[in-house]
């Protein structure tokens, strides 16, 4: 973008020398200028950190101090001394004749590598209006949003942390930002990142690794040493294999395939291993487009450290579910094919929901044994995990949303890696989401019966009556009725989910709610059927309703940055 910088007579050298300092008013712009130790210094008379009119500042010893949060710069760069208060924009002044003149740009356009630096030093010092003034200034400048994501999960994979709930959040972001404005994305990337910063900031940077450089070693050579280091908890070993694959140039696909066949060896951590991951690879191939070692070994702890299903006793009693798991698993080799015949999801989701721990078993070996799809039966699995949510009793303790969260996100999370890399191995993990579905069927005594919905009010009042329901506390309930009562009008369903996605854009919402809306958006888009798609829908709002509303300081530092960058006051005199 060419911007025209004017060369502008502000006063004269006696004006501003007698008065020490003095206002300029260009095309709406406040130039302040402050006469000190014999020069003329021009600056953006907002003050940088939240918009305070530097003129009323105090001078000292070359120092110039703001006088609301005292935040203090020097005046020949305009560099602050404080960190949370960003560098002010200083302008060029020349001194001819007796004139002063200063340059100024028409336009306030922030280049690429000055977004980046800001946007990197939000992240390392923790700052959230940083972070937003960068996330402003990339989106209205028109930078790619794809280099915000590369840019902060490039930089938290610098350092010695796994794949969390920041990074999750974040990618979650990327998959729904289709549904949210300018506002929405920057309030719910300022969350993502502010959570990012927490675990990554104080964190040292990753060790050096030594990859496999001089071996030739085979994908399936690697697939065993990975299980072996896997079994045994050996973390380094784990990072070795893993960064290995992606130095002898495998592709995203083949490393996932061995990654994911490892990870399903168990039921981990209540699914989040297998969840992250799949964020995971989601970045690698939408976003980065190629392996990267860093994010790759981030993968290392969450597969070596992970909770395992058979450590946990109500995978083995009254019913030894491993034992289930094992005898069925055991026959994919011979049963799995990828494609095959469509099955109708809600056929697989009737079976998880209603069967007993070794009908669902065999039931799923199944459906693979007449040919239909993995995929479909994968979809159906994630179906009946949206199913739990939606007809997730509100009499339960308010905790236990998080438990049927926690398995459908898993099993959004496994169909995605079915859809992606297919393999019997892999498959194995289907079964492990279905019968931890089965585990949760007592959060639906009694259930809540989902409602048919009525015809006759507008679009529009319905969409203002949920988003009204999301500001006050606990209307879980009642945002089901609204939304069926959408759906009995025929509107368009692309409104509805603009609507809760921006929603929850406003919440300081936890990386729990933005994977409900992520996958439930991923498995609505799948399905077929006004009916499945009715399930998802009624799951999402339910769920996001039993987290709102929240204290909204997220959207408040966005609503900051995005004033300041309009040129708004913060301040009334």
């Amino acid at each position: 973008m060419w911007v025209i910088i004017s060369e502008v007579r502000v006063c004269s050298l006696d004006d501003v020398r007698r008065l020490g300092r003095l206002i300029y008013t260009y095309r709406g712009k406040a130039i302040a200028l402050f006469y000190h130790d014999g020069k003329v210094y021009a600056f953006d008379n907002r003050c940088p950190h939240m918009g305070f009119p530097l003129s009323r500042g105090s001078i000292e010893n070359g120092i110039l101090t703001c006088e609301w949060h005292h935040a203090r710069f020097d005046l020949e760069s305009g560099c602050s001394f404080d960190v949370w208060a960003d560098d002010a924009r200083v302008y060029r002044v020349r001194v001819v004749d007796g004139d002063v003149y200063v340059e100024i740009p028409d336009l306030d356009v922030e280049d690429r590598a000055r977004i980046l630096r800001r946007l990197r030093k939000g992240l390392e010092h923790g700052v959230q209006l940083l972070i937003a003034k960068a996330l402003v200034s990339a989106i209205y400048s028109g930078l790619d949003v794809d280099e915000i994501y590369r840019a902060s999960i490039g930089w938290a994979m610098e350092r010695n942390i796994a794949w969390g709930g920041g990074s999750t959040f974040i990618v979650s972001t990327r998959n729904i930002q289709g549904y949210l404005d300018s506002k929405g994305l920057i309030t719910s990337l300022l969350r993502g990142l502010s959570i990012l910063s927490g675990e990554a900031s104080d964190r040292a940077q990753r060790p050096v690794l030594d990859t496999l450089a001089g071996s030739s070693t085979s994908l399936p050579r690697l697939k065993s040493w990975l299980r072996h280091f896997a079994e045994v908890r050996d973390s380094f070993g784990i990072e070795v294999i893993l960064a290995s694959m992606a130095f002898h140039g495998y592709g995203i696909r083949d490393i996932a395939e061995v990654f994911f066949s490892v990870a399903t060896d168990h039921y981990l951590s209540d699914g989040h291993v297998v969840d992250f991951a799949n964020k995971a690879f989601q970045y690698l191939e939408a976003i980065l487009g190629k392996p990267d070692p860093n994010v790759l070994r981030s993968l290392a702890l969450l597969l070596a450290e992970g909770r395992r299903y058979e450590e946990s006793h109500e995978w083995r009693h009254p019913v030894d579910l491993v034992e289930i798991v094992d005898e069925e698993s055991g026959r994919l080799a011979e049963v799995f094919r990828s494609g095959g015949d469509p099955i109708d999801p809600r056929e697989v989701a009737g079976l998880v929901i209603n069967g007993d721990p070794r009908s669902i078993a065999k039931g799923i070996t199944g459906f693979l044994e007449k040919d239909f799809d993995p995929r479909d039966v994968a979809l159906g699995v994630a179906l009946a995990g949206a199913q739990r949510i939606a007809m997730f009793s509100s009499s339960n303790e308010i905790g236990d949303w998080l438990t049927v969260l926690h398995t459908f996100s898993y099993a959004n999370a496994i169909y995605q890696v079915v859809k992606r890399a297919a393999s019997h191995e892999v498959f194995r993990g289907v079964y492990h989401g279905a019968l931890k579905i089965y585990l949760d069927r007592f959060l639906n005594i009694p259930p809540f019966k989902i409602p048919n919905g009525s015809p006759g009010e507008s679009k529009e009042k319905l969409l203002k009556s949920l988003v009204d329901l999301l500001n006050r506390r606990y209307m879980i309930d009642d945002v089901a009725y609204v939304v069926a009562d959408y759906i009995a009008n025929g509107y368009e369903d692309e409104d509805l989910l603009r609507t809760i996605c921006r929603s929850v854009a406003r919440e300081d919402a936890d990386f729990h709610t933005m994977q409900m809306l992520d996958a439930g958006i991923s498995i609505y888009r799948d399905l077929r059927s006004d009916a499945h798609r009715k399930i998802v829908l009624i799951a999402m709002a339910r769920y996001i309703a039993s987290q709102a509303p929240t204290d909204r300081r997220t959207s408040q530092v966005a609503d900051i940055a995005l004033k300041l960058h309009m040129g708004q006051s913060l301040h009334s005199d």
